[in-house]
């Protein structure tokens, strides 16, 4: 479809002080980016405004559905959501808690008007699932999901739920749990933090996990046989802190190494660094959504620890 023309944004009113843009989400005309300040900033296609007066402590994930509706989870307890048909003020946004005060939020996703949170609770960080009620509440489908320190989610199109923690895969269906194997065909072990799935005529056509050890790692899902095999690592990388799906076998991963290779697009055979490259304003990625194929941003943190929006288009 083409290279990427990347350009860097602005949020409105600025943020005072060394903050980080830690996580982002968009749909067709509309995007939301949430800070460590505790602040959620909204773009219409221009600069990100401030949701005036939303606020959470410790911020660590935004979600928005193709209705409009808004979810942002804290790494505590504490999620808020917006059902109204708007969201950029603060005060249609709702909070909802944990059923139990020893979970805490770690992060989104969803399908449809369906969405999710991933949480962790205990000293082991034993991996927790909920689901939104399409109401006003979370309920826990899964207190156990058989991986520790889950990192991600996504949805596929037959609603059943892939989780990601640092060491493994499970997939959540109407309340079975299956682990998904990793072959690491002889590798260092990885850390793995973020998956994506690439979708085509209703089905899993391509899925992909990406993290870090011994370089950049990557594992790629054989669809057949419902698991995984660790591809070479890229040792010039550190470390991939998220991917996304730019289309059934099109996929983007970005995290923090070095300018050249910070970025790295699988073309459908390969992964190699992405040209052209994202601007280098962004010297760490934090997070990354698509919109469609033809838009994607990355947020994350300038050399400078300031905050840092990216948006390509094509």
């Amino acid at each position: 479809m083409g290279p990427f023309i990347w350009s860097n944004l602005v949020a409105m009113p600025p943020p005072s002080g060394f903050i980080v843009a830690v996580a982002v989400a968009s749909r067709p005309g509309e995007a939301f980016v949430g800070m460590d300040n505790s602040k959620l900033y909204r773009s219409t296609g221009g600069p990100f405004t401030e949701v005036a007066g939303f606020s959470i402590s410790s911020l660590s994930d935004v979600h928005v559905t193709p209705m409009g509706k808004v979810f942002v989870v804290s790494s505590t307890r504490a999620a808020a959501h917006c059902l109204a048909a708007d969201c950029s003020v603060g005060a249609n946004y709702t909070t909802a808690m944990t059923v139990s005060t020893a979970d805490f939020f770690v992060s989104l996703c969803g399908f449809g008007e369906r969405v999710f949170a991933v949480g962790s609770r205990d000293s082991g960080s034993t991996g927790l699932l909920y689901e939104f009620d399409g109401v006003s509440a979370w309920t826990k489908v899964s207190n156990n999901l058989g991986v520790a320190s889950a990192k991600e989610c996504q949805v596929g199109p037959g609603g059943e739920v892939y989780v990601v923690g640092s060491l493994g895969v499970v997939r959540y269906d109407n309340g079975a749990l299956t682990p998904e194997t990793i072959d690491l065909g002889g590798q260092p072990a990885a850390g793995w933090n973020s998956i994506a799935l690439g979708l085509g005529s209703g089905a899993i056509v391509e899925a992909m996990i990406v993290g870090g050890g011994s370089g950049y790692r990557f594992a790629r899902r054989d669809q057949t046989t419902s698991s995984w095999s660790s591809l070479m690592p890229l040792t010039t990388g550190s470390n991939l802190s998220t991917v996304v799906s730019l289309g059934p076998t099109e996929f983007l991963a970005a995290g923090s190494g070095s300018g050249a290779n910070r970025f790295m697009s699988w073309n459908g055979t390969s992964w190699a660094p992405s040209v052209p490259a994202p601007p280098n304003t962004i010297s760490s990625v934090r997070d990354a959504t698509v919109t469609d194929a033809r838009e994607v941003f990355l947020v994350g943190n300038d050399s400078s620890s300031a905050y840092t929006i990216i948006r390509g288009r094509r």
